[in-house]
């Protein structure tokens, strides 16, 4: 017989010997070790050989004559299970942070997020231990999505990130046929309720091509509340919508005023209207705001729900709304030619764009026109539709003017404007995707912009006055180590930084001495990622971003629960309705910072359904060429910005001919032989490799 380690060296032994180990807490004889270990007789020396040496090492320790069992430093440990990509996986120890590598035999019956207990064996690393699992504590409590399989006898759930779990078995009696290749959401089963990794189907989504599906995987993986309770919806059917004349007589009608709203031309509720009259000393423009609050009262089940949604999250097909669509396409929002309810904050502007006043009533409105940007856009330019009448082509002029005043005064004032590019979407009739340009904002948006920070300031402003608490929006100023970070990304982008990359009149200069437009966009995203999030809270912080020392957010309440709280306030202050609940400044910041959360699960949601479409439209050009902009580079690839479509992708290291080395002092990729280099700012040329949906991947490879 053989006498051939079948481990192929002493350390393999010592492991798999642990880890056996590992898994009798009571101790395990030399003979049942070799047995389970599957060793013939004749590697029996061995195995003694490797104990003795784990025992002198304090690894293991005797309990009888032939029975073995963990050291004492090696104890049990809780924590939670990361996998990786590869099917290998880690635990991650709370609270003291450190990191158990697991075997992939244990991996392989564990799901991405699992609570786990494991037991440490040995060391691989400065802060990272082995160790084998003792027990699942508790499944993933988050359900997780995948395609059904089905096969003889039974069917699997493969999940749409790899890196969550293998395929997983499913524990319930379904139309197997039916399902097959359909996504749907499962929960994974409580371990011991059935042998190895089970789940059962919750949801079914439908195929990955039909319409609506992508969007329901956004809401489900980002946790979103799609469905209104039937309470809520019984409770929006009882809201008429009509104004009785007692609420006309406590408000300003400006039903006659000249008073539009500017909106996308994809918008599904329309917040704001505008108006305004030229005065003896300059403009008075009039900024009109849904009365939501007039609508949805504090404790109603509608105010409970729009709570616990905190925003309303766009979809490209669709809206998940903060409100009952009855109350946020209907009833609330400004459409025209319809009598609405509204707050009305007037601003006065003299003839050097400086605000010289403002003040905020309840009124009622009557639009007289809903307008696109894009219409705004052409007649305050001259270039008339023919359905837009002349007083509204005046009033677009009026307002465009007004907007460069404010502008001007917003730079004086040192305000911090990176204007980020956006990706447009080209659709043919049947809704396809058939081209994505980049975007700037034109003058239209930045007016509705301005008016609507003009009319914050205002809100904010008030309520400070009459000393009501509120939830304010806080912008603040980054840490000192985060600009030494932001100039050496600068760097890395081949720019030269500034002195100080966040103060606005370096910036401007830095920017426009940047030919490369991707690279300039790069730079404009380094900037924003180095300040901290605008958040909402009681605090009086201030807005960095903005430059202004007081600033709230009043003009969408439609869209945005603080918005609504601010419409209260705003209202109790003027003496049009009764308080509120009496919230105790921790229980206002506890809201607050639910809400902040929100907004941030919201915008990740919008985020990341533009990167799918944009992955979508490009696994249609699978083997297609195109050049395009490096923007940056990591050790794992460099990031291409293409000129047209207005997309990026990875050219991963992996794809690339020969060994490459990533240069972090100079910022670049650079090929072993010196043939090529890879670094911001370089155009390329590339093929479209790979567009994952499932995984949103997106690969090119080097055409050279």
């Amino acid at each position: 017989m053989s006498r051939k380690n079948k481990f192929g060296s002493r350390d393999d032994m010592s492991s798999g010997i642990l880890v056996e180990i590992a898994k009798y807490p009571q101790g395990i004889t030399s003979a049942r070790l070799a047995k389970t270990l599957k060793l013939p007789r004749s590697q029996m020396h061995l195995i003694w050989k490797t104990l003795r040496q784990l025992e002198r090492k304090g690894q293991i320790i005797r309990t009888a004559r032939t029975a073995f069992r963990l050291g004492p430093d090696r104890e049990n440990h809780a924590g939670i299970f990361k996998r990786k990509m590869s099917g290998a996986g880690d635990a991650v120890i709370e609270p003291e942070g450190f990191t158990v590598r697991l075997n992939r035999q244990d991996a392989r019956k564990l799901v991405d997020g699992d609570r786990i207990e494991v037991r440490v064996y040995g060391s691989a690393g400065k802060r990272i231990r082995k160790g084998t699992v003792v027990r699942i504590v508790e499944r993933r409590p988050d359900p997780i999505l995948g395609y059904f399989h089905q096969y003889k006898g039974g069917g699997e759930i493969v999940p749409l990130n790899p890196r969550i779990a293998p395929p997983i078995r499913v524990s319930q009696k379904v139309d197997r046929e039916k399902l097959d290749g359909k996504i749907v959401a499962a929960q994974i089963n409580p371990p011991g309720k059935s042998p190895g990794l089970s789940a059962r189907i919750e949801k079914v989504l439908g195929s990955r091509n039909e319409a609506g599906v992508e969007t329901a995987i956004l809401i489900f993986n980002h946790g979103l509340r799609d469905e209104f309770p039937e309470e809520v919806l019984r409770e929006a059917e009882l809201i008429t919508g009509k104004i009785a004349a007692a609420d006309i007589g406590t408000r300003r009608d400006l039903r006659d005023d000249l008073v539009i709203t500017v909106d996308p031309e994809s918008a599904r509720d329309f917040d704001d209207a505008l108006s305004v009259a030229r005065t003896k000393t300059g403009y008075r423009l009039g900024v009109h705001i849904a009365d939501v609050s007039h609508y949805v009262h504090p404790g109603s089940a509608i105010d409970r729900e729009a709570y616990q949604r905190g925003t309303s999250v766009y979809f490209p097909e669709r809206a998940v709304h903060m409100l009952p669509e009855r109350l946020s396409t209907d009833i609330c929002s400004l459409r025209p030619d319809q009598d609405k309810l509204t707050v009305t904050v007037w601003i006065d502007i003299d003839p050097e764009g400086t605000i010289v006043s403002g003040e905020v009533e309840p009124s009622i409105i009557r639009s007289k026109a809903r307008m696109t940007y894009a219409e705004f856009y052409r007649a305050s330019r001259g270039a008339v539709d023919q359905h837009v009448m002349p007083e509204i082509v005046l009033l677009c002029k009026t307002l465009t003017h007004i907007c460069t005043l404010l502008l001007q005064q917003h730079i004086r004032r040192g305000v911090l404007d990176l204007d980020m590019p956006e990706a447009h979407f080209r659709f043919n009739p049947q809704n396809q995707i058939i081209g994505i340009h980049r975007k700037l904002r034109s003058i239209a948006e930045q007016s509705i912009e301005e008016f609507m920070i003009a009319a914050n300031v205002i809100v904010a402003g008030t309520l400070d006055s009459r000393g009501i608490q509120y939830f304010r929006r806080i912008h603040e100023p980054p840490d000192p180590t985060t600009v030494d970070d932001l100039k050496t990304a600068l760097k890395r982008l081949g720019i030269h930084p500034p002195d100080n990359p966040l103060d606005p009149d370096q910036v401007r200069s830095m920017l426009s001495s940047i030919d490369s437009i991707p690279i300039r966009s790069v730079a404009s995203y380094q900037i924003l990622r180095a300040m901290k999030r605008a958040e909402y809270s009681i605090r009086d912080a201030g807005h960095f971003g903005l430059a202004l020392s007081q600033y709230t957010q009043f003009t969408s309440p439609i869209r945005r629960y603080p918005d609504l709280e601010v419409h209260r306030a705003v209202k109790s202050a003027l003496g049009s309705n009764g308080a509120g609940p009496a919230w105790t400044d921790s229980e206002l910041e506890t809201r607050a910072k639910h809400l902040s959360e929100k907004e941030r699960d919201a915008q990740e949601a919008e985020w990341n359904a533009v990167k799918l479409r944009k992955i979508r439209f490009m696994s249609q050009k699978i083997g297609e060429e195109y050049t395009g902009t490096i923007t940056h580079v990591e050790p794992f690839g460099a990031f291409v910005e293409l000129d047209d479509p207005f997309v990026e992708g990875l050219i991963p290291v992996r794809l690339l001919e020969g060994f490459y080395r990533f240069i972090e002092s100079e910022n670049k990729l650079s090929r072993a032989d010196g043939a090529m280099v890879l670094k911001p700012g370089m155009t390329v040329k590339i093929k479209v490799e790979c567009a994952d949906i499932d995984r949103g991947i997106l690969d090119f490879s080097l055409v050279v």
